[in-house]
């Protein structure tokens, strides 16, 4: 792990890749549940992965980005800065022009009544999921080409939950969700679909807008990019913007999506190598979450 998150810390690391870029101002701009970022002279975004995992998935996204940014109709990091010499620095880390817009992590209920960014964010996906698979495999994307290969990653997740999750829950509810799990698994709709390249956490946290313009102005962190349901990414509220295709099975899978997106976040929180912001809090709010879908 990096040991020195300070800025002075961050700031030495870009001067030891980069010595020629004059660094003026430099400040904290956030930090994720996998990267820290920093922005230096009000212009420049560096990305700072936390463990050797959040590592992987930038090394993912420098492959792709640039394979990825030409078919798009919305702005996404253009990595101008990459720093791969790991004697320097622990792990890589990038740099990237600031995408103009802002971040709304916790959108109103008026915003996301709003139909102005549904558009825009189905016009999105529409051309991600559009994109060749053999295109995004030359550069290097992994995933699952099948549909029977994404069922049995699925699938295999609940002996991964029983591990790291069910000894926070109850004996019921363990029960309710590893038997649920198998059951759906085991469902043919899971695997009637066609796989794409998805995005897989596709929303306002990881959108910049222009609320005055109403617009999406980019989209951001494509770390968990894969091979695999339209459904992950497309919610109810994008689906009527959205021009790919609606399988026979997509209502069932969406509504699977819904009933272990918690189970995934406490997943992370409880195997990832390092704390996030915020951790206890998350774990409870997603517990209570667990206990209502799996009571």
């Amino acid at each position: 792990m990096i040991t020195d998150l300070t800025l002075e810390g961050f700031k030495r690391a870009i001067l030891a890749h980069f010595p020629d870029l004059p660094i003026a101002s430099i400040s904290f701009l956030g930090e994720g549940w996998a990267n820290r970022l920093c922005l230096v002279n009000e212009t420049l975004i560096f990305r700072f992965p936390l463990d050797a995992q959040s590592e992987q998935q930038l090394l993912r996204e420098i492959r792709l980005l640039p394979v990825l940014g030409p078919e798009l109709p919305l702005a996404i990091p253009e990595y101008r800065y990459i720093a791969l010499n790991r004697e320097k620095t622990p792990f890589v880390f990038v740099g990237y022009e600031r995408i103009p817009g802002v971040s709304v992590l916790r959108p109103g209920e008026a915003l996301r009544r709003a139909t102005w960014w549904r558009s825009q964010a189905g016009a999105f996906l529409t051309a991600l999921h559009r994109i060749p698979l053999d295109k995004v495999m030359a550069a290097g994307l992994e995933g699952y080409p099948t549909a029977q290969a994404w069922r049995d990653a699925l699938a295999a997740k609940r002996a991964r939950y029983e591990q790291h999750v069910c000894p926070l829950l109850t004996t019921a509810q363990c029960q309710a969700l590893l038997s649920g799990i198998e059951k759906a698994t085991g469902d043919e709709r899971m695997v009637a679909f066609s796989p794409v390249v998805i995005h897989q956490d596709f929303d306002f946290h990881n959108f910049l807008v222009d609320l005055e313009q109403q617009q999406i102005t980019g989209v951001l962190d494509f770390g968990s990019i894969s091979m695999g349901d339209p459904a992950v990414d497309v919610s109810p509220a994008i689906r009527p913007y959205y021009g790919g295709c609606i399988d026979g099975g997509w209502d069932f899978r969406r509504d699977f999506y819904q009933r272990t997106g918690a189970l995934e976040d406490l997943l992370y929180i409880q195997t990832c190598e390092h704390a996030i912001p915020n951790q206890d809090a998350i774990r409870d709010r997603k517990l209570q979450e667990i206990a209502r879908i799996w009571p």
